[in-house]
């Protein structure tokens, strides 16, 4: 499946023309043997190349991470589906590289399958997705009991040692507890009253507690 230019546009082209060009994200129209056909200014900026050094490069040269057959796949899905969302990493022109996350759309011009790729850098994704994963772990292998919730009182996250002392199995599925689950009704109304309050008005709270056992 592929879409079809067509001139019957509710903006001028030239307009089109100027929106990808100063997109924040990469753009690359690429032609049928992977070779670039345009590319915006960010996405000279993000690599390090000039716009007429990247006119003669094409995807092999920026992306060594997917092989020719994988390439290959890629490119037949996205003639069957019309599009293709995948993660991958860009090397720059100065060796270094960085993980990208890659959005295709296929159509025809010509006659010919272009491929229009909108490309952004996901560097602090990645990083804010490893703290966190940091973060979870540091919890999971805390010997306290250890949670947070929202507002309504919807359990978000138990930690190990925490669904033990509660007697629940590791695989409990925690989202589908709420906090009077877990606590007397004299907890929830201090939660209500005074906790959450504090909480709110000072950005943390520390008290003591006692947990329902089973």
């Amino acid at each position: 499946m592929s879409l079809s230019l067509t001139t019957h546009l509710p903006v001028p082209l030239d307009f089109v023309a100027f929106a990808c060009e100063n997109m924040h994200d990469a753009v690359y129209l690429i032609d049928s043997t992977f070779k670039f056909k345009y590319v915006n200014q960010s996405a000279c900026q993000t690599l390090g190349y000039s716009q007429n050094e990247l006119l003669n490069m094409g995807v092999a040269d920026i992306d060594f991470s997917l092989s020719p057959v994988a390439i290959n796949a890629m490119h037949q899905q996205v003639i069957e589906q019309g599009y293709a969302c995948f993660e991958t990493r860009h090397q720059r022109k100065d060796g270094s590289s960085f993980p990208v996350e890659v959005n295709i759309t296929q159509y025809q011009y010509n006659n010919e399958n272009m491929s229009l790729c909108v490309v952004r850098d996901i560097t602090e994704r990645k990083r804010l997705y490893f703290e966190k994963q940091q973060l979870i772990d540091a919890l999971e292998e805390s010997a306290d009991f250890i949670s947070y919730a929202e507002l309504n009182h919807t359990i978000l996250f138990i930690n190990i040692a925490g669904l033990r002392m509660v007697g629940l199995d590791e695989n409990t599925k925690v989202n589908t507890l709420q906090i009077n689950d877990l606590h007397p009704k004299w907890v929830i109304e201090l939660l209500n009253e005074t906790a959450i309050p504090t909480a709110l008005a000072h950005g943390v709270l520390a008290w003591r507690k006692r947990v329902i056992t089973s």
